[in-house]
């Protein structure tokens, strides 16, 4: 089984471009960690204030290590709102 973790955050005006530089070093732990299959977190084309995230996860305990090893709060101090799910999704044999 396997995880996707997907929405859109909308980050306070005029914060954007700094969300997504301070998000590099996560993006970046993520995907050297082995139990990471992909993670992305790109502003929107459209809406200048939204940035869309996408995960891939091996496992929802890989999902958890990596959400517990770290938290950025400064980070999350610039969301003004956010729907973001996870959906659990079962490989064929």
């Amino acid at each position: 089984m396997a995880i996707i973790v997907a929405g859109s955050l909308m980050i306070k005006p005029t914060y954007r471009e700094e969300f997504l530089h301070q998000s590099c070093e996560a993006i970046l732990q993520a995907r050297a960690n082995e139990n990471c299959i992909d993670f992305s977190v790109c502003a929107d084309s459209i809406e200048p204030n939204r940035v869309n995230v996408f995960e891939l996860w091996h496992s929802k305990q890989s999902l958890n290590a990596f959400r517990q090893a770290g938290n950025n709060q400064a980070l999350f101090n610039l969301v003004e709102s956010f729907s973001v799910n996870e959906y659990e999704v079962i490989e064929p044999v």
